[in-house]
């Protein structure tokens, strides 16, 4: 995620001029040097910084550091030496690292040329004097005890995990239990707090070891990628039946099965143990979903789909064909939001208002048809604002209300029926206040006014309404959460929430999903271990539950976990975290 705004586009030019982290043009160029720099160089749309290597002759595109080296190069953090090398190796200094995070931070207006006279080695004449004058004034570094700066040493790892701990505001965290995954760290370290968070947060895993080794020097592509890792502020997960994907870095993910293409990957893949990047999709992708047949994204305001099914159309391609790879939906004009993928249907939400394709009697259109692209769904043609979509049913929310339309065999419409509705009708009593709703297979569930209700099949106790009543007509509500509720999501048979931060599960607990440590069924709320706070979403799936922090994701139950775990089926009862590439 960038924090950089479009203003910063303007003033790029003038980042260059002033050239803080390049050598003078020729071998030999230090950080500390006066610079002349190259041209940016202007990515390709949707051309992946994995696959381009970034503009620097010394980074290539299978460089472990590529997609970092050239994120930093995109994001103009750092431009690279006058001889077109980035020198990925090479220790950061306390100068380069300052206008680093400079610019990483936006490049704030204020007089920070004054601070670096607080340093008698800097002054406000140093070329590096903007940045480090910031860093003074923000209490990011005070320097040494002696007042000096040192603005041509190599920084520690552990001065780089208090800086940017400082840059982030401080959180406040159990920090230090992070700090034990660090065999020369713990606890009682000096350093502790802030890279126990950089170990929380997902922005340093450490070495093969297991160490941290705390006064090495930062290496250039090892800043990458903490700074990288550091910016990407809003990960997203989806779990399917199988399969998982999410948004890292601003592009599609995918990992598990995919028997049926559904890792959007060319078919390259036979099971995936970690994240890959989906093709084509590495730039511009702000939500995608996943289900049992297919998935989708939102990239730059368009939709692609994918997957192994597309018997019925959903894939929105205007045939049956299948497809292994992301493929844009035609006849969405529009900017779409968000979407959403059932078994054989799909919808989206474009300019306000609700889009259907697929198996007929799913699409809200008003009539009993198959459709292989887009049609409005009746009356939704303004005010959705958020969509989901379960085996055969689909429900939005639209204007504070709760409207939902497709299967009802299980009252999973909740206007007190089981009558199939092929048009958009309100469920009971969530009218307005809702500001979440979400499908499972045979039931649905929203937040309104903080609490969760849920509602359709409860078979397992997906309801979460601590009865053995089979299902619910009506939106009834959840056991103990009748307030700081902020996301939900339903799966196959299981539901989670995020409450006061925290994530809580409830339903079947067979394959683990509930994530307390059991496979026991939970027919009401029960808190996740080790997520108890931070949480700021959720997703059930058929045998897996995920959620995410922001900077970190985490997986539990069966099958698509993200783990890296190299088990026929990959399993845990308790959270594991993705590992992002």
């Amino acid at each position: 995620m960038m924090r950089r705004s479009a203003a910063l586009i303007g003033a790029f030019v003038a980042v260059l001029l002033l050239a803080l982290l390049t050598g003078p043009t020729g071998a030999g160029a230090t950080d500390s040097q006066a610079v002349t720099v190259e041209a940016p160089t202007v990515p390709q749309a949707r051309t992946a910084p994995q696959e381009r290597g970034g503009p620097f002759t010394d980074v290539g595109a299978s460089h472990p550091f590529a997609a970092a080296i050239a994120w930093m190069s995109d994001e103009g953090i750092s431009t690279g030496f006058g001889d077109g090398t980035f020198q990925p190796a090479a220790a950061v200094s306390r100068q380069a690292m300052a206008a680093f995070m400079f610019r990483l931070d936006g490049q704030p207006a204020g007089n920070w040329l004054a601070a670096a006279d607080d340093f008698p080695d800097v002054g406000t004449s140093h070329p590096f004097a903007e940045s480090i004058g910031w860093m003074s004034t923000e209490g990011i570094s005070t320097g040494f005890g002696d007042g000096t700066f040192r603005p041509g040493a190599p920084v520690t790892r552990q001065a780089m995990a208090a800086f940017m701990f400082r840059l982030d505001g401080q959180p406040a965290g159990n920090w230090l239990a992070g700090a034990n995954d660090f065999s020369d760290v713990g606890g009682g370290h000096a350093f502790a707090e802030s890279i126990g968070w950089m170990a929380l947060e997902g922005i340093s895993t450490g070495f093969d070891d297991g160490t941290f080794r705390p006064t090495d020097p930062v290496s250039r592509q090892a800043m990458a990628a903490f700074m990288r890792r550091f910016d990407d502020t809003d990960k997203q997960v989806s779990a399917g039946t199988g399969h998982t994907c999410g948004v890292a870095f601003d592009a599609a993910w995918c990992w598990g099965n995919n028997a049926g293409d559904h890792l959007g990957d060319g078919g390259v893949a036979t099971n995936a143990r970690v994240p890959q990047r989906t093709v084509g999709l590495d730039s511009g992708v702000t939500a995608v979903t996943s289900s049992i047949s297919h998935s989708c994204a939102v990239a730059d305001g368009d939709v692609y789909c994918w997957g192994g099914n597309n018997n019925n159309g959903q894939l929105g391609h205007d045939n049956d064909e299948l497809v292994a790879v992301p493929t844009l939906v035609g006849g969405l004009s529009g900017t779409a939001t968000e979407v959403a993928v059932g078994l054989q249907h799909t919808c989206a939400i474009v300019d306000g208002a609700a889009w259907c394709w697929g198996r007929a009697g799913r699409l809200g259109i008003g009539e009993n048809t198959q459709s292989t692209t887009p049609l409005q769904v009746v009356g939704l043609t303004s005010g959705v604002t958020d969509i989901s979509a379960g085996e055969d049913h689909t429900c939005a929310l639209v204007s504070g209300g709760v409207q939902c339309w497709g299967s009802n065999g299980n009252g999973q419409l909740g206007d007190d029926s089981t009558t199939l509705r092929q048009s958009p009708v309100a469920a009971d009593g969530l009218a307005t206040g809702v500001t979440t709703v979400a499908v499972g297979r045979n039931h649905s569930c929203a937040v309104q006014s903080g609490a969760a209700l849920c509602w359709g099949s409860n078979s397992d106790g997906q309801l979460g309404d601590d009865s053995d009543v089979n299902q619910r007509d009506v939106p009834t509500a959840v056991v103990g959460l009748s307030s700081g509720v902020t996301d939900i999501n339903g799966g196959t048979r299981h539901t989670c929430a995020v409450v006061n931060g925290g994530a809580q599960c409830w339903g079947e607990g067979r394959f683990g999903a509930i994530g307390d440590g059991t496979d026991t069924d939970r027919p009401t709320p029960t808190a996740v271990t080790g997520l108890s706070s931070g949480v700021v979403s959720v997703t059930a799936g058929a045998r897996q539950s995920c959620a995410s922090t922001g900077r970190v994701a985490w997986c539990w139950g069966s099958g698509a976990l993200g783990s890296g775990d190299t088990s026929a089926t990959p399993s845990s009862d308790v959270p594991v975290r993705v590992l992002w590439g």
